[in-house]
């Protein structure tokens, strides 16, 4: 390749940099003004007033314009410290990043070694274009996690400054607390911290919230730390994101076809009877004896009692659930599809499930309730309902696609998810015309459900069928739509 068609390919490359900035600034405009609103909103439901709040979204639009025309921004560091035993004191600092520049330089390498050994090879100038533009295609992911990251951080900026103006003192940190959820952050849940020393938010796939907590220090006394450093196992932290199924490979079963009948968990009080009642409701599922007793009988069966009315509107949602499993997890439930997608496992955490441990899980959801990090009216029981909610979408995935590549793409990026809950809201802007409020979007289901639309569909469901008329709107709507799309590809 001569010199300056390099030149030229880096100064094009520097070109789409220049309007990828202006695309990102864009969006974070839009981003800080539907936050800010939604906060301010929360706010005044609360104790707090709002003084000059309007200007919040211009000061963060114009922070972040400035970085991203640097070619980055502000970014989240995880610094680790050795703190013996095999353990790391983790904390968080600020350090500006220049991400889209080395992405524009990395691209602009691959672009000239592409074309420079198709033309080495003599490739027709088409089938060039061809795989210039099979390049950018793969490249496309890379563009939306960075989205969906910077995202997440102006959501908290926006969040912070609001608080900031409200006058709130101090914040409660609030994490997912699920098999993903990093363990300095798992370790940060529930505690309270002055506003301006709390942990930073906005690391890659966080999913973790803050939010006001003066009244719990004021009138209750809480505690409030003087430090967000965690000692935490010496380990790479785990991706917040959805994982790729895990890699074990099994030999494929054949799986029964679903055929509803209704089954009453309600009463049961032995190990025995639960098994029964489980095979009889999800005939394919597998069921280690071990794994149940180290369980309370009872809370499992009120979890499923409660989940009962979401398999009589999707009975093929029995189909999929092959394996339930206990683990040790901070988490109170999760879902995952294994490597070969021949199983679907549910598995409890015996933190929260075993027998001697459900007085402090029914606390521990209800103060989640409290901080509207879990849908309002809903309970402890209602877990494993939320986690069918998950079932319900890889049900859907695996009714449109046959290739396993397709199903695990759609199930990382939540493509069925995204589609439901973006329907759900374009009805309610039409329906409400100019009464529409912002506020009308995932966090007026909870404060979890605005973490993807996977979790949106599935907090909606278990809004939805705890508290059925008194639903918020949004998760009504995100019903109905589920319901249609489950009809659409089962039909």
């Amino acid at each position: 390749m001569k010199k300056k068609q390099a030149e030229k390919i880096e100064e094009i490359m520097i070109l789409r940099q220049t309007a990828l900035a202006g695309v990102f600034a864009k969006a974070a405009a839009k981003t800080a003004v539907l936050t800010t609103q939604e906060a301010v909103s929360e706010l005044r439901r609360g104790q707090y007033t709002i003084s000059e709040w309007e200007g919040i979204t211009e000061e963060i639009t114009k922070d972040y314009a400035s970085q991203i025309h640097k070619g980055g921004s502000l970014c989240i560091e995880r610094i680790a410290k050795p703190a013996g035993d095999g353990h790391v004191a983790v904390s968080t600092k600020q350090t500006f990043i220049p991400w889209l520049t080395d992405m524009r330089e990395r691209e602009a390498a691959d672009i000239i070694k592409l074309i420079a050994e198709a033309e080495a090879n003599q490739v027709h100038p088409k089938n060039i274009a061809k795989q210039l533009n099979q390049y950018f295609t793969g490249t496309k992911h890379s563009a939306i996690t960075a989205a969906r990251t910077e995202a997440q951080k102006i959501r908290s900026d926006a969040r912070s400054k609001a608080f900031e103006k409200a006058g709130v003192k101090y914040v409660q940190y609030i994490a997912a607390m699920d098999e993903r959820t990093r363990p300095e952050h798992a370790a940060r849940n529930g505690k309270i911290y002055k506003h301006e020393d709390a942990p930073y938010l906005g690391e890659y796939n966080c999913r973790c919230v803050l939010v006001p907590a003066d009244y719990k220090v004021e009138e209750k006394g809480a505690k409030v730390e003087d430090t967000h450093e965690e000692v935490v196992p010496e380990k790479s932290p785990k991706a917040e994101t959805k994982e790729a199924p895990e890699a074990e490979v099994q030999q494929p079963k054949e799986k029964q076809e679903p055929e509803w009948k209704e089954v009453n968990f309600e009463n049961i009080t032995t190990t025995k009877e639960l098994k029964e009642a489980l095979a009889a409701a999800y005939p394919n599922i597998t069921l280690p004896l071990r794994a149940l007793s180290r369980l309370d009988t009872t809370a499992v069966a009120q979890n499923f009692q409660k989940a009962e009315d979401m398999r009589r509107d999707f009975p093929e949602i029995a189909k999929e659930v092959t394996v339930l499993k206990t683990e040790n997890e901070h988490s109170y439930a999760y879902t995952q599809p294994s490597h070969d997608l021949t199983d679907l496992r549910l598995v409890l955490s015996t933190r929260w499930f075993a027998k001697d441990k459900v007085e402090y899980f029914e606390e521990s959801y209800k103060d989640q309730v409290e901080c509207k990090f879990f849908p309002a009216g809903t309970t402890y029981k209602d877990t494993i309902a939320h986690e069918m909610g998950h079932v319900l979408e890889y049900t859907i995935i695996k009714k449109i696609y046959s290739d396993r590549d397709d199903i695990v793409n759609a199930w990382i990026s939540c493509e069925v998810a995204e589609e439901i809950v973006q329907k759900a809201q374009a009805e309610l802007r039409e329906e409400l015309g100019k009464d529409y409020d912002p506020a009308l979007t995932a966090l007026s289901i909870s404060q979890y459900a605005n973490k993807s639309d996977s979790e949106t569909l599935a907090e909606a469901l278990s809004d939805y069928y705890a508290n059925r008329e008194s639903a918020v709107l949004l998760s009504k709507k995100i019903v109905k739509y589920a319901k249609e799309k489950y009809k659409e590809v089962t039909e």
